[in-house]
């Protein structure tokens, strides 16, 4: 059962809707994850509060937005769903492939400064002056 509710969401979904409502999807999801969510929650996301690890100070609502469009691709949502109306279709597609490839690459730097720096930080970290501490 579980098999077929993510085929459903995975692969049928998205072909009853189109780029700009998966960009709008996609950027609420971010900011409920990552903004919302952490201002409710005592500065933990869902995802710290199951690994009980939180940030050394508390972050304000700058920094979480900040965060988020640094490392989790609120920007890149945002950019894109405007670039989206602004050009033409072709630029749109080259635009998006390189804003895409960027955006990989910042997942793949910010990867590496965490599991390879000395003080486990990654590039939101550094940005907000936070470190991770365990519960």
């Amino acid at each position: 059962m579980k098999r077929l509710l993510l085929f459903f969401i995975l692969l049928v979904i998205p072909i009853f809707v189109n780029a700009d409502e998966i960009n709008i999807v996609g950027t609420l999801l971010i900011i409920v994850s990552f903004v919302i969510i952490p201002i409710i929650n005592n500065n933990q996301t869902l995802g710290q509060k199951l690994l009980k690890i939180n940030k050394n100070k508390p972050l304000r609502i700058d920094d979480l937005v900040g965060r988020a469009v640094i490392v989790n691709g609120l920007g890149y949502m945002i950019f894109m769903f405007i670039i989206l109306y602004l050009t033409s279709d072709n630029i749109y597609f080259v635009l998006i492939n390189i804003l895409g490839f960027f955006q990989i690459l910042m997942i793949i730097i910010n990867s590496f400064m965490v599991i390879y720096s000395k003080e486990k930080r990654g590039i939101a970290d550094y940005f907000t002056d936070t470190r991770v501490e365990e519960i």
